[in-house]
């Protein structure tokens, strides 16, 4: 077995029947700092989170799934660096500019947001 540590960001695996996250803030935190995703198939998750791209999504109760996807990035180390690099290139859309203009955008209005 590999001793090699790797960091991975696990998100939200608990019963998400119950309580679904509108937006995950800490996963994109995550995503920021180059760490893969595993998260469920459930909320703004899928909005972000690409299975083979910049992660994984994995229902919860899907447990063998998810040591397989762990396993994987811990021995493929090429794997490990394309979604690392995928995620922190995917968590920069979502930088204090962009989502201003995006609001903008979407409320139609004509001044530009101004962030101090």
């Amino acid at each position: 077995m590999n001793a090699e540590k790797i960091d991975i960001n696990l998100y939200k695996l608990n019963y998400n029947e119950q309580w679904v996250e509108t937006f995950g803030m800490t996963l994109l935190e995550g995503m920021q700092y180059g760490l893969p995703a595993i998260a469920p198939p459930v909320g703004a998750c899928t909005e972000f989170v690409e299975t083979n791209v910049n992660g994984y999504q994995i229902d919860q109760r899907n447990l063998p799934l998810i040591i397989e996807k762990i396993n994987a990035l811990n021995s493929d180390k090429e794997l490990y660096q394309q979604l690392s690099t995928n995620a922190a290139k995917k968590a920069t859309i979502f930088n204090v500019e962009q989502m201003c203009q995006r609001i903008a955008m979407i409320t139609l209005l004509d001044a530009p947001f101004i962030v101090a």
